[in-house]
């Protein structure tokens, strides 16, 4: 079963996750300096406040399957707004995980709509959103962008996942 895990940059052994999975895609160090960055700015209490009290926040969602991610997203919450923005770093392996992501964005942060950006050569994901229901708003840089809003229903009546902590 895939687990849903939220990156926290002060966790070594989810920098060490993300550090393969950046190999294995070879992305370089895109998300580690990002996770790197915010450990050295602030302390972890610090952080934390600031993703608690701050209107914006970016978190990394990873899909694990066992102890590896497969995928990696990046989350940008607006709180006020009750919108999220998801962004997915590198090629997916398990295009059909953008199900959880959404649910764990609707349900979990109570966000009321989730915008996805999808790279438009990424043919296969965009043909399965549009079969899931989700709005395409149009392209912009070589994006294409979906939104799903919130529904009474969500968007599986029961989830196939878990969160890793």
């Amino acid at each position: 079963m895939e687990k849903l895990l939220t990156i926290d940059p002060y966790s070594n052994n989810d920098k060490k996750k993300v550090k393969v999975f950046e190999e294995e895609q070879g992305l370089g160090n895109v998300v580690s300096s990002t996770l790197d960055s915010i450990t050295s700015s602030f302390s972890e209490e610090e952080y934390q406040n600031m993703k608690n009290h701050s209107n914006t926040t970016e978190e990394y969602l990873a899909i694990l399957e066992g102890e590896s991610i497969k995928d990696l997203y990046l989350i940008q919450v607006e709180k006020d707004r009750k919108t999220c923005q998801v962004s997915m770093i590198g090629k997916p392996k398990k295009r059909k995980m953008i199900i959880i992501i959404t649910e764990y964005i609707l349900n979990r942060l109570k966000m009321l709509e989730v915008f996805i950006k999808v790279n438009t050569s990424e043919k296969e994901m965009i043909k399965y959103l549009k079969s899931l229901g989700y709005e395409n708003l149009g392209e912009e840089q070589e994006t294409t962008i979906f939104l799903k809003e919130k529904s009474e229903k969500g968007i599986t009546n029961n989830p196939n996942y878990e969160t890793a902590r």
